[in-house]
């Protein structure tokens, strides 16, 4: 078997989060963190021993995929009144 030199790898690199980071980063509570874990709902997240981490494109990709009410554009022109 032949053992990767992970030696550079830095966290950076990596980019995983902490579930405090992660909770920082989508300005929600640790709680709320851990319900959705309970629940098997939320961004995708990564076991490490008993750890959990987040990727930051998953959180993006969660953020992105789950948005509401607006239509995402700006327009100065007032519709027409019919």
């Amino acid at each position: 078997m032949i053992a990767k030199d992970t030696s550079s790898v830095t966290r950076t690199e990596i980019d995983l989060l902490t579930k405090k980071e992660t909770s920082r980063f989508l300005s929600i509570s640790i709680k709320t963190l851990d319900r959705w874990i309970y629940e098997r709902r939320g961004p995708k997240y990564y076991k490490v021993g008993a750890l959990v981490r987040y990727r930051r494109e998953d959180l993006i990709a969660f953020l992105e995929a789950c948005p509401t009410g607006g239509s995402g554009s700006f327009n100065r022109q007032a519709a027409p009144v019919a």
